[in-house]
């Protein structure tokens, strides 16, 4: 059974606050005030202990031996030249959640490696946590890692906001928490674009309202981005460079495609070109004729990055299945052979070259990698990637679906009234991510796509599908659930793979 408290809701309070003399010591203080309520809880009771989850966290924690507790991401932009080290807490507070016979908290999940579908056993408690009463996690909030996303500055934190005492079963809410963030002089060098057209610049900036925190901060952190019209940086004829150049036009959408589905992707530029966003078609062949790299995968990339730098391009397509433009091979969990994700990520970033280490491992993490080494990979996007999946075992069969994807979104763009009546229903699924889920579920995504889109109709069924644990799991396949799918995971892959293109 489920229990919710009935309080008010809370809110969030960030301030940006600039030191005196920030131009010679380049010293910010971010401070931020959090408050939490217990009615954001929520306490499903069960024989295993007690799953608590709390409105607004999609992540929980990750140790083996510890309490399985939510915690919430924060995002906060901060000046480019400003690197946070440090959370000094200025005020915390926190109030009992009531219990009878107190709180049964489980561990995390313990990864089998050998099975990754089995994910219920348990791992063993820490008797250095479990074995005594002092709050756990001992800190409210903790700063977890910073990167540059469109060129924006953006430090992460982990906020906590529940304690619990493992002899006593007592558990607390932290119903506020003020915070400051210090820190020193940055040398990192940015990359970001030199110019966007208006709507791509637009379109960048509602982007990163959505995904930080203090967005009133933006304006103030903004990268130094040109904003052009689409009659060219000096007002010339509305032409547009073969390749990335800051002559000519700003170009906001590249379809990046084979030489044998450049002609099916013609009418999708087309009428792009027509809803105002200047398109440019590109092959993979081309680029690799042009472009350096130790793969085609490093060239595609390091065109990306020109393209993002000279044209200030915002999206990009990937024209076909990765028979027809790749995908990076991600050494996420190395040593672990079946733990290899096949990520377009890697394209969407621009910061480093995903393989510090210069072995034939990108993406590897020290977390994880052992002897292996670490690569510094850049997992904060830097431009909008999507792929249509059109490929097949024959040439006939990739440009079929290539027409098909083609076709689909052109009937949807262009009916009158789509976004209600095209979307009859809506299907999440989601798995494990993270070595055999101990690290993240995409159920939590999925529960956050279900609970927090701004502007979703009301009236429109939510259907289920999350795998191999779920409190709401439904069995029913997606042509029965209906024609919208969100999936967040690396474990369905084959059912993934049919919906993309079916």
């Amino acid at each position: 059974m489920s229990r919710r408290w009935s309080r008010v809701l809370g809110n969030v309070c960030l301030v940006v606050v600039l030191a005196l003399g920030l131009a010679a010591t380049a010293h910010a203080e971010v401070r931020a005030t959090v408050n939490f309520s217990a009615d954001q809880v929520t306490v499903t009771h069960a024989a295993a202990g007690d799953r608590v989850k709390v409105d607004g966290c999609r992540l929980r924690t990750t140790g083996p031996g510890q309490p399985d507790l939510p915690i919430r991401l924060y995002r906060l932009v901060v000046p480019a030249d400003f690197e946070p080290t440090d959370v000094h807490i200025v005020r915390a507070t926190f109030e009992p959640l009531e219990s009878l016979g107190g709180f049964q908290i489980p561990t995390t999940r313990l990864p089998n490696i050998d099975d990754p579908w089995d994910m219920t056993e348990l791992s063993a408690p820490d008797p250095e946590i479990y074995g005594r009463d002092a709050p756990f996690p001992s800190e409210p909030v903790q700063l977890s890692r910073s990167g540059f996303s469109f060129g924006y500055h953006v430090s992460t934190l982990l906020v906590h906001p529940l304690r619990y005492y493992p002899v006593s079963g007592r558990m607390e809410v932290l119903t506020e928490l003020e915070f400051e963030l210090g820190g020193a002089r940055s040398t990192a060098q940015p990359v970001y674009a030199l110019r966007r057209s208006a709507r791509s610049a637009a379109a960048v900036e509602r982007y990163m309202a959505r995904i930080v925190d203090n967005d009133e901060a933006l304006a103030a952190y903004a990268p130094p981005t040109r904003v052009e019209s689409m009659n060219g940086r000096t007002g010339g004829a509305r032409t547009t460079q073969p390749w990335p150049s800051l002559a000519g036009m700003p170009v906001d959408f590249v379809i990046i495609t084979s030489d044998l589905l450049y002609e099916r992707f013609e009418l999708l530029a087309e009428w792009k070109i027509a809803k105002g966003l200047n398109t440019k078609i590109v092959t993979v062949s081309g680029i690799v004729s042009r472009y350096p790299g130790v793969d085609t995968q490093e060239r595609i990339r390091n065109f990306i990055i020109d393209a993002d730098q000279l044209w200030g391009t915002t999206w990009i397509l990937l024209g076909g299945d990765v028979d027809q433009v790749p995908h990076r091979d991600w050494w996420s969990y190395p040593g672990v052979e079946s733990r290899i994700a096949a990520t377009d990520l890697y394209y969407s970033t621009m910061e480093g070259n995903w393989n510090a280490d210069g072995d034939d491992r990108f993406g590897e993490d020290s977390h994880y990698a052992g002897n292996h080494g670490e690569d510094e990979a850049d997992y904060d996007p830097d431009i909008h990637i999507g792929r249509a999946p059109a490929g097949g075992t024959d040439e006939g069969e990739a440009e079929a679906e290539a027409v098909r994807f083609v076709n689909k979104v052109l009937d949807y763009e262009k009916a009158p009234n789509s976004y209600p009546s095209y979307i009859p229903s809506f299907l999440l699924m989601g798995s494990s991510l993270g070595p055999c889920g101990t690290d993240y579920w995409g159920q939590d995504t999925s529960e956050y796509v279900a609970n927090g889109i701004s502007g979703w109709p009301g009236d429109v069924p939510i259907h289920k599908l999350y795998y191999p644990i779920s409190d709401d799991y439904n069995p029913k396949y997606p042509t029965e659930c209906g024609n919208y799918v969100e999936f967040c995971g690396d474990e369905l892959w084959t059912e993934a793979n049919a919906i993309s293109t079916g």
